[in-house]
């Protein structure tokens, strides 16, 4: 044993209290890491430099965060000079830092064996979710329970009973949890779920968050949004208005008639590409027959544009430049490629030799000018149909 170093090292941790917990920021100041990195170099395969089990806790404590191995490390030489519980949960939250929930499993396990205490259960429970062991993990939160009555627990168990499909029952342990606590775990549960749901792109993943929240309009748009890219159209008007008969605060209600209106990215007119000016007059409001000189049929001789009366507003948007509500374009089916050119951008008719009327010569396809984009919705695959749902 080597004395100098281990006072040196008693003196510099006397006032560093053991916390178990899994979770915790503890910064590592230098004259600690210098004194570890003596005591690692001292350390051999058969003797150890300290005699002093709770030396090497403390150590394993301050690098739990920075460097869960090194943290393990000294948790096991903790454990060779002693066996106790709290060497083995701070074996185990290091093993847990680094995802070796089986072995942290393990060394929760062992530590359960010293002292039937949180946070033995607590963690172990978690370290059994993490492995997909759901049913198992509620028999610990329960005796964590029992010990320790921290709203977390009980969030914990309701997380494990929501991956167990028990949802409703979730629900109630959540709002236990916040009736309880100033807490607000089953919002970051939606939130969470609202995250992950969103990449599977099922309207039925929406149906547990709106068990757990009828108020969640998020889960409402999103339910109903999938519904109608999986072409589902009436499904999705129906999510709209079961929405609004169930959500109960008014303010939510005018936010869902809002996006009722605005559900999804706005789509740019095909007229005026958004800008809300007529492109046949380029906002003018001059007829392009007349040249604004009023002798024609097409103005009646008023001189304005036919398209938007004189006033640059385009007649498909009112000015708006957006129009009707989130459908599929009928000219590229949603793929976004000019169905005349089928993406190649050269005309069909004479295959990109410019020797015919179609293209006058230039061998571009008309309808994409040789881009090979769908000219009606620009390529986005998307566009907006005046109220038709």
């Amino acid at each position: 044993m080597n004395k100098k170093l281990q006072d040196k090292l008693k003196k510099e941790l006397k006032n560093v209290e053991i916390n178990l917990e899994l979770d915790q920021e503890l910064n590592v100041p230098n004259n600690i890491k210098e004194l570890a990195d003596q005591v690692e170099n001292a350390d051999s395969s058969y003797i150890l430099s300290l005699d002093d089990h709770e030396l090497y806790l403390k150590l394993s404590l301050y690098f739990l965060n920075s460097n869960p191995k090194r943290a393990e490390s000294f948790a096991k030489k903790a454990l060779d000079l002693k066996n106790s519980f709290e060497g083995f949960v701070l074996r185990g939250n290091a093993l847990f830092k680094i995802k070796d929930f089986k072995g942290a499993i393990g060394a929760y396990s062992d530590a359960l064996k010293y002292k039937e205490d949180n946070p033995g259960y607590h963690y172990k429970a978690k370290a059994l979710k993490k492995r997909g062991m759901y049913q198992r993990s509620l028999e610990y939160l329960s005796k964590a329970w029992e010990i320790d009555q921290k709203p977390e627990i009980m969030a914990s168990y309701a997380d494990s009973l929501f991956e167990l499909g028990r949802v409703e029952e979730a629900k109630k342990y959540y709002d236990k949890a916040e009736d309880n606590y100033d807490s607000n775990f089953k919002g970051e549960k939606v939130k969470k779920l609202l995250e992950s749901v969103e990449r599977k792109s099922l309207p039925s993943y929406y149906d547990q968050i709106l068990t757990l929240d009828k108020n969640c309009i998020e889960a409402w748009l999103g339910k109903a949004e999938t519904h109608w890219n999986l072409g589902e159209k009436k499904e999705a008007i129906s999510v709209l208005k079961n929405a609004l008969k169930s959500i109960d605060d008014d303010q939510l209600k005018n936010r869902l008639r809002y996006y009722k209106k605005n559900l999804i990215e706005d789509i740019e007119c095909d007229l005026c590409s958004g800008s809300g000016n007529c492109k046949t007059c380029d906002g003018s409001g001059d007829c392009d027959n007349c040249q604004g000189t009023g002798d024609c049929n097409s103005c009646s001789g008023s001189g304005y544009c036919g398209k938007c009366n004189g006033t640059t507003d385009c007649p498909n948007c009112e000015g708006s430049g957006k129009s009707g509500w989130f459908s599929r374009c009928e000219t590229c089916e949603g793929n976004g490629v000019c169905t005349h050119c089928n993406g190649h951008g050269m005309c069909i008719t004479c295959d990109g030799t410019g020797n015919c009327k179609k293209c006058e010569g230039n061998g571009n396809c008309l309808d994409c000018q040789g881009s090979g984009s769908c000219p009606k919705c620009k390529g986005k695959g998307t566009i907006r149909k005046d109220g038709n749902y």
